[in-house]
């Protein structure tokens, strides 16, 4: 089977017992009897791709339970939602499956009906080992919730674990940072870290008390950055996307699939689509979603087909947040562009002579430095294709 005959499934778990400060996804606190109509709507969303998209056709790479807080469902509707995916969808050798957990609600009953249904990888909302970070944070598990869990005899059933971390958060330190980093890091079962800078979104609690949130200054966040790389690479750890870090053999292939724009079908309140060149996105809104889902089986708000200029821009700049890079003659077949361009050789030149990129035939990757500038580099690219 070719990847043109597969496809990642993403599921989107709305809830949340208490909202972050800085989290600008949609999600919302729930009943139960919300939470169990809006699983029974997912299921029915998911027979109507079945049957638009043809999908007994194709087979499944990947699937991602992300939110809000998957681990807020109780095993049982967990089971049932898990059961109902797998008797309408074919999974392909080695799916990888992951489900996102956050310490406050993860149980070891809940492990086990996940690993029973066939999960295998589990990601879990950490963000730090200090309980006064946590606070500031909104989350509501303490340090050594988050550490018990992490070292739990459970967690050695799955494949692979991810930990969420963060930077440049309020009351952090680079020595409090390095705390978290090299504790999480010592655990055997962490195959993979994402790690992000705190990024202020408006509509957020933190974006609304931007002018004053005591965070660490950009000397500090520097300093936090180059100790990440550093201790991430003398660990083992591969450095395979901006945020993103992974053992040898345990990247996480679900979002792989977003990055190299692969077929992907989100299901869920405000949850995002991508198949055969077309791009859509739910409702953001629980009830409208339920609702729309038992009239007419879909809930889209909004679709839009995705142009040769549109991928030429996308592939740039997901390209160059990734050490993969870009493939120029996978950007060629995929656009009908040429990457290196006379438009924009000059540019590239510029770059690789700043050491912000490399290229060895076909292949134009950023260094490490390269991937901090990714943005900026984007941008100034658009203008040349």
């Amino acid at each position: 089977m070719n990847d043109n005959q597969l496809f990642s499934l993403y599921i989107h778990i709305p809830f949340c017992a208490a909202k972050c400060s800085y989290c600008d996804f949609y999600s919302r606190k729930g009943t139960d009897d919300e939470i169990r109509l809006y699983c029974n709507a997912l299921l029915k969303e998911l027979d109507t791709c079945c049957s638009t998209y043809n999908l007994d056709n194709f087979k499944v790479s990947s699937i991602f339970f992300g939110g809000g807080t998957p681990s807020i469902l109780n095993p049982h509707i967990a089971e049932i939602v898990c059961n109902g995916v797998k008797d309408r969808v074919t999974l392909s050798d080695n799916a990888e499956w992951t489900f996102e957990c956050n310490p406050d609600s993860f149980s070891t009953t809940l492990a086990e009906t996940l690993y029973a249904c066939g999960v295998n990888r589990l990601s879990f909302g950490v963000q730090s080992l200090h309980d006064k970070e946590l606070r500031a944070l909104g989350r509501i598990h303490t340090a050594q919730q988050a550490l018990d869990i992490l070292q739990s005899d459970i967690l050695s059933k799955f494949s692979s674990v991810n930990a969420d971390l963060m930077y440049g958060i309020p009351y952090q330190s680079v020595e409090s940072f390095l705390v978290s980093l090299q504790a999480i890091c010592s655990i055997s079962t962490i195959k993979h870290l994402s790690v992000y800078e705190l990024t202020l979104c408006e509509n957020t609690p933190f974006g609304k008390m931007r002018s004053s949130l005591q965070l660490p200054d950009e000397p500090i966040i520097e300093t936090m950055t180059s100790r990440l790389f550093s201790y991430l690479h003398a660990n083992g750890f591969e450095h395979y996307e901006i945020s993103n870090y992974a053992k040898s053999g345990f990247r996480c292939r679900h979002n792989e699939s977003y990055w190299n724009h692969s077929n992907y079908i989100g299901l869920g309140a405000s949850a995002h689509s991508f198949f055969n060149r077309t791009r859509w996105a739910n409702v953001a809104d629980i009830e409208h979603y339920c609702a729309q889902i038992q009239e007419q089986g879909s809930a889209t708000d909004f679709s839009e087909y995705i142009d040769n200029q549109k991928l030429a821009s996308e592939m740039i700049f997901l390209g160059l947040r990734r050490a993969d890079g870009i493939n120029e003659v996978h950007y060629q077949n995929s656009t009908g562009q040429i990457f290196a361009s006379d438009n924009n050789q000059p540019l590239l030149d510029k770059y690789v002579k700043s050491g912000l990129l490399t290229y060895t035939a076909p292949l134009w990757k950023p260094t490490e430095k390269g991937m901090l500038f990714a943005d900026g580099m984007a941008s100034s690219l658009f203008h040349t294709i």
